[in-house]
């Protein structure tokens, strides 16, 4: 309920800056031709990573992929449709922690991300050829991204959520609130650089199939109930019913750090 108000007041936050720099188009062709194209498109590379029950460090171990449609709103302001495709995961054999360390869980996962968000430029961008030629944004905005956690067990790898490893039901899919800090570098005439930092909150905890408590492992049958409690591999007794399995009160979240090329529309695919 928490994560549910938060996302509308910060969609409405989302809304205002939309119609609130809307205005500025009606005095933009003072600066640029009226037949300058305002659409653009840009595809990429990067690196992801998550935070959660298993990892809480700004680790980027992964690859990321991304491309996106924008549409110049103002000199300062563009509104994107952009889609993702990255990989998070973690492993508790890899922490410091004693506690991790005997735990023995571990997840790993290809997502898919959709988002619709706002980005305000420092320096306004009249015209495409005459940008300026450093110039940092901030962006924030509203998706929707899949939830699919596996884990190999055995020699074979596991979808991890039907097995419901804590004796609970969650969604495939989850919304996130993307937020983040990036430059544009014109590269030539055309073409632009972006880097992009961004970190996305999401309303699920359960990117990485952990959250709470172990459930009744006794009523768990065969492979579920080895998923659900690994400690068992490393020679520990089952865990008990309630015991602690992860952090209830914290989401899950997930890092993109982003490489991408970007020109005007109709330049990328050689539209006449």
């Amino acid at each position: 309920m928490k994560f549910l108000r938060s996302s509308i007041l910060y969609f409405g936050l989302t809304l205002f800056i939309f119609f609130g720099s809307t205005r500025p188009l009606h005095c933009q062709n003072y600066y640029a031709p009226s037949y300058e194209e305002q659409n653009f498109f840009s595809f990429g590379i990067g690196f992801s990573g998550y935070h959660g029950d298993l990892q809480d460090e700004l680790i980027l171990p992964y690859p990321s992929f991304g491309a996106g449609f924008s549409q110049r709103l103002s000199p300062h302001v563009h509104l994107r449709e952009d889609l993702n495709i990255f990989v998070i995961g973690a492993k508790d054999s890899d922490s410091d922690y004693e506690d991790f360390l005997i735990r023995n869980l571990s997840f790993l996962s290809w997502n898919l991300e959709l988002s619709v968000s706002l980005e305000y430029h420092f320096w306004g961008q009249y015209s495409h050829k005459l940008r300026e030629k450093l110039n940092p944004y901030f962006f924030l905005g509203i998706g929707l991204v899949n939830v699919r956690p596996t884990a190999f067990y055995e020699g074979s790898r596991y979808r991890l959520r039907p097995f419901r490893t804590e004796g609970k039901y969650y969604s495939d899919f989850a919304l996130s609130m993307p937020m983040g800090v990036g430059l544009r570098i014109k590269a030539n005439r055309d073409v632009t650089i972006l880097a992009e930092f961004g970190y996305r909150l999401t309303s699920t905890d359960y990117l990485d199939d952990v959250s709470s408590t172990y459930p009744d492992l006794n009523a768990m049958e065969g492979i579920a109930n080895k998923l659900s409690d690994r400690r068992q591999e490393l020679g520990y007794p089952q865990a008990r019913m309630g015991g602690t399995r992860g952090n209830p009160d914290r989401n899950d979240g997930y890092f993109i750090l982003s490489f991408k090329l970007e020109g005007m529309f109709t330049f990328v695919f050689d539209l006449k």
